[in-house]
């Protein structure tokens, strides 16, 4: 009874508060500002945001699933303003949340070869522990969504080259792929929003690229990194 009693008061005091704010009114021009009154700000400087724990969580079940555990990063998130999003310009790894990150890309990459969430990005079929060309065919699909563009020949090539050697050594084509998956996530670009722009040749402000601005919608509405339907709408 004492719970209804106090809705319908609360109820009461909103309703005579909108009636006498009228919320609903239109604003006049004369009630505004001047222009005088309103202080100018300058953008801050474009810098490399680094995910935060709860985007890099996100994206990593988005790359293997629900399932996978996600060991906790050892670096914090800082708010700057109050807002995650502006802290994450101004952090960044210290030399022992590299050395942690490095034992977590490990985990991550071991659980995706053990719960078979590898093979969505694997389009081939290996025919020895040591491919080459498949081995560069997963770096390539596995790396577009991890780093939310497509790799440089330069990259793949070198993501491939570990792939190889690991294949080498333990003498299975999966567990060159872990090493491959483990580079990939450890990869600043996969740790950083690298959401730079280009200027134009003109010298106009800087303008951010297809697959920039489809990163940035992507973690603004779902605080994650772009599918590959984002992706391909960009390219």
């Amino acid at each position: 009874m004492k719970l209804l009693i106090g809705i319908g008061l609360g109820a009461l005091l909103l309703g005579a508060c909108a009636e006498e704010l009228d919320f609903n009114a239109p604003v006049k021009l004369g009630e505004m500002e001047s222009v005088g009154n309103y202080q100018e700000q300058e953008a801050g400087p474009v810098a490399l945001r680094r995910l935060t724990q709860e985007q890099f969580k996100n994206t990593v079940r988005q790359l293997f699933g629900d399932e996978v555990v996600i060991p906790k990063l050892s670096e914090p998130d800082a708010k700057v303003d109050g807002l995650l999003s502006v802290g994450a310009s101004y952090t960044a790894f210290s030399p022992r949340g590299i050395e942690s990150f490095e034992g977590v890309a490990y985990s991550l990459a071991g659980q995706a070869i053990e719960t078979g969430a590898f093979q969505s990005y694997l389009p081939c079929t290996p025919g020895d522990s040591v491919d080459a060309g498949c081995a560069r065919a997963f770096v390539e699909k596995f790396g577009r969504l991890a780093w939310r563009r497509t790799l440089t020949n330069e990259e793949a090539a070198a993501l491939t080259e570990v792939a190889n050697e690991a294949a080498l050594t333990l003498d299975t084509f999966e567990g060159g792929l872990e090493f491959a998956i483990a580079t990939i996530l450890q990869s600043p670009n996969f740790l950083f929003r690298v959401e730079l722009g280009g200027t134009p040749a003109d010298g106009s402000r800087r303008e951010f690229s297809q697959l920039e601005l489809a990163s940035r919608l992507s973690f603004f509405l779902w605080n994650s990194a772009p599918d590959a339907t984002p992706l391909g709408a960009a390219e």
